[in-house]
């Protein structure tokens, strides 16, 4: 048993159901992106108009990121501006993506800050019959009389 040695048996069965289910694999999901990615290129344009709609500055911001590349070094912007060309779905879907996020950051931010300050009205209904004060006795009001002198006229 000591000089036995284990062999590496190869198996040639499992390696071609193997290489057989890793290429139908990878159809599938080739298939799966082409369909996603012709689905994007149709609305695409509308996607780009929604985040031009929910938030233009995401836009606005992105070509300046473009022109920025551009600019620095200028290998990296056009190969940033054609890979914008090329892949104008899925830019537009990530620019979409984008916009609703920061949309719904900003109504959480603003629920939040709404419960921690309150909700204040503009108005308050007050009811229509009017409220009935206690009468107070009239006290009598002296009536001070006019001073004669030049010195306490001045505090008049």
């Amino acid at each position: 048993m000591l000089g036995r040695r284990n062999r590496f048996e190869f198996n040639t069965q499992n390696t071609i159901i193997a290489i057989v289910f890793l290429a139908v694999t990878f159809f599938a999901l080739f298939w799966i992106a082409r369909g996603i990615f012709t689905i994007l290129t149709y609305v695409a344009p509308i996607l780009l108009l929604a985040t031009l709609v929910i938030n233009y500055k995401i836009v606005v911001n992105y070509g300046k990121w473009l022109w920025k590349q551009l600019q620095n070094n200028p290998i990296m912007g056009v190969i940033a501006i054609l890979l914008t060309i090329i892949g104008f779905p899925v830019v537009s879907f990530l620019l979409f993506g984008k916009a609703l996020l920061e949309r719904k950051v900003k109504q959480v931010e603003e629920e939040v800050r709404m419960e921690r300050e309150g909700n204040f009205a503009d108005y308050e209904i007050i009811d229509e019959e009017p409220l009935e004060l206690p009468q107070r006795p009239r006290e009598r009001v002296e009536v001070r009389q006019k001073p004669t002198d030049d010195y306490e006229r001045l505090f008049d």
